[in-house]
């Protein structure tokens, strides 16, 4: 081989390796500008969805709060005193369970194991 083909095949591989880093630079340009648009398609649909999510949000509240003005304050008659307990005061309910668990603490025991575990 003569010095001159193998400037030739050195100028040819050059040329062929040229090309194929132009190519591979656009689609790489291709693939971000491809990314970018998904991206902007993304922000914009989160923010519709969270439009939409307000609205419902802003709905419920509304129908909530026509519903609290059709049905009076929101209390129940559960919290309004009744005649009895006016008459005859307030029950006081007691819970057994709660009273030795508050003893047990109190006296620094620990809760009991179940089965020595």
């Amino acid at each position: 081989m003569t010095i001159a083909q193998k400037a030739a095949i050195r100028a040819r591989q050059e040329a062929e390796e040229k090309k194929a880093a132009e190519e591979y630079a656009a689609q790489q340009a291709k693939a971000a500008e491809r990314k970018a648009r998904e991206d902007a398609a993304l922000a914009k649909q989160k923010e519709l969805q969270a439009e939409r999510a307000a609205k419902i949000a802003e709905e419920k509240a509304a129908r909530e709060a026509e519903k609290a003005a059709k049905y009076g304050s929101g209390t129940t008659a559960a919290a309004k005193p009744s005649k009895s307990t006016e008459k005859y005061g307030q029950v006081e309910r007691v819970s057994a369970r709660a009273e030795r668990i508050a003893a047990r603490q109190a006296a620094g025991e620990d809760a009991p194991k179940l089965f020595g575990l």
